[in-house]
């Protein structure tokens, strides 16, 4: 059984709640603590789709209850915009030093795939993994018409993200945000099939990351 979480921002939950209900998930488990306690987020609550779980925060009053426990195979949605990890750029530091970093959108956003890894309780892997990812991007504003046509894709835009961010320096920060999440893997060298894709989020959709690892196995090589 997997398990998805889902991190929801903090002006738009009833929103995403929506989307998610849009998305064919069903409300399972209301007003839970998670395994730690009650969050100051407010109380955890569940959404199921076959057998995939959204766990959500909805400021509710809470009750004692449980996340359902998962395998080894995890599923994490991460609403947000998807930033690429490209190339480390040299900064000047108050003490006169140079330090390489990557740009603060990149911190970001890989921060927040690590926080909403780490609330997946899962079993670390400790050997080779098999990682899928979708990137839902936002698109450019000059796709969308204006006036009475505001928000409609024009007829002229292209169908597909054919243009940076590149796809492999997006993955470079979701790698690097699970490893750092602790949870998942060991290392990101043990990821030894990626299946990786980007779109635009139209319509209702909003932005973002779906991400599925789980163990390489036979059947998948």
């Amino acid at each position: 059984m997997g398990s998805l979480s889902v991190s929801l921002p903090h002006n738009a939950r009833s929103e995403n709640v929506e989307y998610l209900k849009y998305l064919g998930y069903v409300e399972y488990l209301t007003h839970v603590h998670n395994r730690n306690g009650p969050s100051p987020e407010g109380p955890l609550c569940i959404y199921k789709k076959g057998n995939t779980y959204v766990n959500t925060y909805m400021g509710r009053e809470c009750r004692d209850g449980r996340v359902p426990r998962v395998s080894r195979m995890i599923e994490v949605v991460v609403f947000g915009i998807p930033r690429p990890q490209g190339s480390l750029t040299l900064f000047r530091a108050k003490n006169g030093r140079d330090v390489a970093k990557y740009g603060q959108t990149v911190y970001e956003w890989r921060n927040q795939v690590t926080t909403v890894v780490r609330r997946v309780e899962c079993e670390r892997v400790t050997g080779p993994v098999r990682l899928d990812v979708t990137f839902d991007l936002p698109r450019p504003k000059g796709h969308l018409g204006t006036g009475r046509n505001s928000g409609v894709v024009k007829a002229s835009s292209p169908t597909h993200p054919d243009r940076a961010p590149d796809l492999d320096k997006l993955l470079r920060a979701i790698c690097d945000a699970i490893t750092d999440a602790g949870n998942v893997w060991v290392d990101d060298g043990q990821v030894v099939s990626i299946t990786a894709r980007k779109r635009y989020a139209d319509g209702d959709e909003l932005p973002g990351a779906f991400i599925l690892v789980e163990p390489q196995t036979v059947e998948h090589q």
